[in-house]
């Protein structure tokens, strides 16, 4: 574990603050946090493949129901979902304190946005799948 990461009580507190939703299982927060080589095989990623389909779902659902167009929900997605925009929304919420990785290794932009999709994905899964139940998405960003 890196030493310069704080303890997972702090980290846990710290993503649910910044996305506004409290954890049943913390695990899955945990393990939305643990890039590869940090833990076992396929559990960012996976979590990661779960935030990206959850966040295209409520992106075009939020889009739906304010009877946006095709264009403005596609354009919803293209700037939203994109991992320059989640990238960006992780390190200026901290997320980068709260990534466990090998070594103490600079968090990417590329490790930011699997982070990103892989804490939706712990949020959708933790609240049962239920995209009202989760919080929107940054909806001020």
């Amino acid at each position: 574990m890196n030493p310069a990461v704080p303890p997972r009580d702090d980290i846990l507190i710290k993503i649910e603050i910044a996305t506004g939703y409290t954890f049943t299982n913390p695990v899955f927060c945990l393990k939305a946090l643990q890039t590869a080589g940090c833990a076992t095989a396929g559990g960012q990623k996976s979590l990661a493949q779960v935030g990206d389909a959850a966040l295209r779902l409520a992106l075009v659902t939020i889009g739906y129901g304010k009877g946006a167009s095709r264009g403005q929900i596609d354009s919803a997605l293209r700037t939203k979902a994109s991992n320059s925009h989640l990238a960006d929304q992780g390190f200026k919420r901290g997320f980068d304190g709260c990534v466990y990785r090998i070594g103490g290794v600079d968090v990417s932009m590329k490790m930011m946005a699997t982070a990103v999709q892989a804490v939706l994905g712990a949020v959708f899964l933790d609240c049962n799948k239920n995209i009202y139940r989760s919080p929107t998405p940054y909806p001020d960003d």
